[in-house]
């Protein structure tokens, strides 16, 4: 039933304590909740109805002193530990990096090492500020969504039949249309957030929602198979968060069938294998030193440094040759080049790091109510794996096939787009133990209006009634339960 006049100036006045505003939906909701109770017994007690609304309200308090608990209850959380290992993450990889351009007597440009910290720090910052839920709810939803993949599909189809795809330097990240170059691999990094607020649009739309949002993805790995990076990154993205939504069946529908149509995206590999460029590279893989000249020279002198590495110290290939003998060393091969130069143990902090990153970050999506945020922080977290995976591959085996950035170590682009998304993360965080999505705060009003259009013939039925609409758990179910039967 609607609450009274008398209960509504209070609950007003307990929310003017609270000033986190995302807050004040929960904070109703539970007074009202308490409120109610207290009228209900009341009024089984035989107390008149007037009376039993003006009592309900007086036990609940001074107004303003339970407004300041709950504004001291109810406040924007920051999840220090996985900004904490974050910054960890950084500062050990800069050292890494720094101390190896010593050593090899590079020169060391300070001050584009400080300001694109400056600006990673700034451009997590606004993450974190951003409305993770009116990005989900507002910018994907109705037509907006419609016209996102309808241009989504004339571009991939643009892209790959139509616009020219050319390797420069190896790597197949640039896109020429018309004379000018796109980098397409930093954009998949962010692409995600893109694919994650999709998916999530189609929530209970059945089986025709979830082919929407696989189409979509289709069309998104079309558009990105010019890098093969951004390719396998997207693709392995978008298969972990559609067997996510499948396993919580979000649209309803068969998992087998749904599991089914995810298989469809590997059959694009053969697109992304076709260039002769990729061809011979991956027999590389298959055959590294078959061609140790050619397409497996960089995974031949990869191996035979790592062979003569050391647990502790400088290795029998030490860091001079592999400056001399793998390309890009610095780069795509910081972690070999930590390895021959400092020995195996020199990757420990680093990958302590990492541990300790995704385990906070993943014991504080427990605490998320949102599924929109648990989403977004499934998929960043399975971005972030890959990338870190796609490097590892890079590094210690013969398996090179794209370009991956070390998270948060290595990368100019690539550590500003993690910066942003980690700060997404930590918004999600920030507002997890209150904020949920719309369905989820209408979904009891809609239970509700199911009981009472169909008729309550079992116990159970009873049980989930009355907790619905008195909050009644199931010790104090059976309390009642005594009580009528006396």
């Amino acid at each position: 039933m609607q609450p009274s006049s008398r209960a509504k100036e209070y609950v007003e006045q307990v929310c003017g304590e609270v000033r986190w505003q995302k807050a004040h939906a929960i904070v109703q909701e539970e007074l009202y909740a308490h409120m109610e109770d207290q009228r209900e017994a009341y009024l089984s007690a035989g107390i008149a109805e007037e009376e039993a609304d003006i009592l309900a309200v007086e036990e609940m308090g001074n107004p303003l002193e339970t407004g300041s608990h709950f504004d001291n209850l109810y406040r924007p959380h920051m999840e220090w530990g996985v900004l904490l290992f974050a910054g960890i993450i950084v500062a050990v990889g800069m050292v890494m990096r720094i101390q190896l351009l010593r050593e090899t007597g590079a020169e060391i440009v300070w001050e584009s090492e400080f300001l694109i910290l400056a600006f990673g720090m700034a451009v997590m910052i606004y993450g974190y500020k951003l409305d993770y839920t009116a990005l989900f709810q507002h910018y994907f939803s109705g037509k907006v969504s419609g016209v996102i993949w309808a241009l989504l599909c004339t571009l991939a189809v643009y892209f790959v039949f139509f616009a020219g795809w050319h390797a420069v330097n190896g790597s197949m990240g640039w896109i020429l249309v018309n004379g000018n170059d796109i980098i397409f691999h930093y954009l998949g990094l962010l692409w995600p957030v893109v694919m994650c607020a999709f998916l999530y649009m189609q929530y209970q739309k059945g089986a025709s929602g979830y082919l929407y949002s696989f189409t979509f993805l289709l069309f998104t790995l079309c558009l990105f198979e010019g890098s093969s990076s951004a390719f396998f990154l997207l693709m392995g993205t978008g298969f972990f968060m559609h067997g996510y939504a499948l396993w919580k069946n979000w649209f309803g529908c068969s998992r087998k069938w749904g599991l089914t149509f995810l298989l469809f995206p590997f059959v694009l590999i053969v697109m992304i294998i076709r260039y002769p460029y990729r061809l011979g590279r991956l027999y590389a893989v298959l055959h590294p030193f078959a061609g140790p000249v050619g397409y497996g020279y960089a995974s031949v002198q990869i191996m035979t440094t790592l062979q003569e590495a050391r647990i502790i110290g400088e290795g029998g290939k030490n860091l001079q040759y592999a400056l001399e003998y793998i390309p890009n060393l610095m780069t795509d091969h910081i972690l070999t080049a930590a390895v021959s130069h400092w020995g195996w143990v020199s990757l420990l902090p680093l990958f302590l790091a990492y541990g300790m990153l995704f385990y906070l970050g993943w014991r504080a999506c427990y605490r998320v109510k949102s599924q929109a945020g648990k989403l977004l922080v499934v998929t960043v977290s399975d971005l972030w794996l890959l990338q870190i995976a796609g490097y590892l591959c890079n590094n210690f085996t013969t398996l090179q096939m794209g370009w991956y950035s070390l998270l948060f170590v290595q990368g100019r682009y690539s550590l500003l787009a993690n910066l942003f998304l980690l700060g997404l993360v930590l918004s999600v965080f920030k507002t997890g133990a209150v904020q949920k999505d719309e369905w989820e705060q209408n979904r009891n009003f809609e239970e509700k209006q199911v009981f009472l259009k169909k008729p309550i013939r079992t116990k159970r039925g009873l049980e989930a009634f009355l907790k619905l609409e008195y909050n009644l758990e199931e010790p104090l179910f059976h309390d009642w339960n005594r009580k009528q039967e006396k």
